[in-house]
């Protein structure tokens, strides 16, 4: 029987706008039903998004900036799906985001 693998995306928030216009970047984490979302801290105008490749577009002024934060995100996150696939062990949506805030604390 396959099993289903937790999916890692990255996706503006178009149901928030934040002060200045603009919405937050969030990364979603989907497995077996269950969705979470956890912020990035960073927003981008809607017309500035690409959806289609999970980034913000070239023509934003911090675009570069931006793109690597949500790309090193995305990979961690990844690496840790993979992670516990390999290793066989039960997982869940809110474990998974759990090791992401435990581990941003740690960067600190």
């Amino acid at each position: 029987m396959k099993t289903a693998k937790a999916t890692v995306t990255a996706l503006l928030y178009t149901s928030k706008t934040l002060a200045n216009g603009e919405h937050p970047v969030m990364i979603r984490v989907c497995y077996n039903g269950r969705r979470k979302y956890k912020s990035t801290g960073l927003s981008c105008p809607a017309r500035l998004w690409n959806a289609a490749k999970q980034e913000v577009r070239g023509r934003h002024p911090l675009s570069v900036n931006m793109n690597a934060l949500i790309e090193s995100e995305l990979t961690r996150l990844k690496n840790k799906v993979l992670d516990y696939e390999r290793q066989g062990m039960a997982y869940s949506v809110q474990s998974l985001l759990c090791l992401l805030y435990t581990s941003d604390a740690a960067d600190d």
